[in-house]
């Protein structure tokens, strides 16, 4: 699995030989392995506390998300607060506490994202008002 900012994938595509193709499905045959994407503001309405935490166009990307099997996850974290759903598509998509909101001195702010061949976990740290999740991979 991959995770890494959006505007490394098209330096990726200046030197690919798939630099004609944009999809995600074509990254996945040149990386061989699924995909999360990380953005700021949720795009799913479950993992947001309410609409005005989404991106505006949030159906429209949730559209594209599921156009693509290799497309495991969506990671955001504009709302500041700790939130897991899976959609009827299968994708996960993760809020994440604010740093912002910690107390003072609190060594808790953060998760570690552990990477395995059949699955990813999101191990939360403690005190970080955040839960563990497990996401499985699907072979496809």
């Amino acid at each position: 699995m991959i995770i890494r900012p959006a505007s490394s994938l098209a330096q990726d595509r200046e030197s690919s030989p798939f630099k004609d193709k944009r999809s995600t499905t074509v990254l996945r045959l040149q990386l061989k392995s699924d995909v999360a994407f990380v953005g700021h503001i949720a795009v799913y309405p479950p993992a947001s506390l309410d609409f005005v935490g989404l991106a505006w166009n949030y159906e429209d990307i949730l559209q594209t998300l599921h156009k693509h099997r290799c497309v495991l996850a969506y990671l955001a974290g504009h709302t500041h607060n700790s939130a897991y759903s899976q959609d009827e598509n299968g994708k996960h998509h993760v809020g994440f506490p604010g740093v912002i909101e910690a107390p003072p001195n609190c060594p808790a702010a953060h998760a570690t994202i552990l990477l395995y061949p059949n699955c990813v976990v999101i191990k939360a740290a403690e005190g970080s008002g955040m839960s563990d999740i497990q996401m499985d991979i699907k072979n496809t």
